[in-house]
């Protein structure tokens, strides 16, 4: 089952660390790995929402385009890999609520 309980580093640093070096983190994206936490601002960083590009750039000293490439990356690997369950395609464990369903 796999979950989104990861208490791993920050997403935006995570992602930036996945696209930059993927042979070093592919444990992190293995389809049966659990989800980190704050897949929320993941996506929204990869659909380029202005403001959590902007909070990203401030925390990390990287351009917009690269965290949003960074992003996408991390939101393909972790959830359109082969045999991903619906909920993993959508960014969520199996205990996800109706609401939390409607909003990926």
């Amino acid at each position: 089952m796999c979950g989104v309980t990861d208490p791993g580093p920050d997403i935006s640093e995570l992602a930036l660390a996945c696209y930059r070096t993927p042979l070093a983190h592919q444990n992190r994206m293995s389809p049966t790995a659990p989800l980190p936490r704050d897949m929320n601002r993941l996506l929204w960083l990869a659909n380029g929402s202005s403001e959590t590009l902007e909070n990203a750039v401030r925390q990390t000293g990287t351009r917009a385009d690269e965290l949003r490439d960074a992003a996408r990356f991390l939101v393909q690997q972790l959830c359109f890999a082969r045999g991903a369950s619906h909920y993993r395609v959508l960014g969520l464990g199996p205990g996800a609520t109706a609401e939390q369903l409607k909003e990926h």
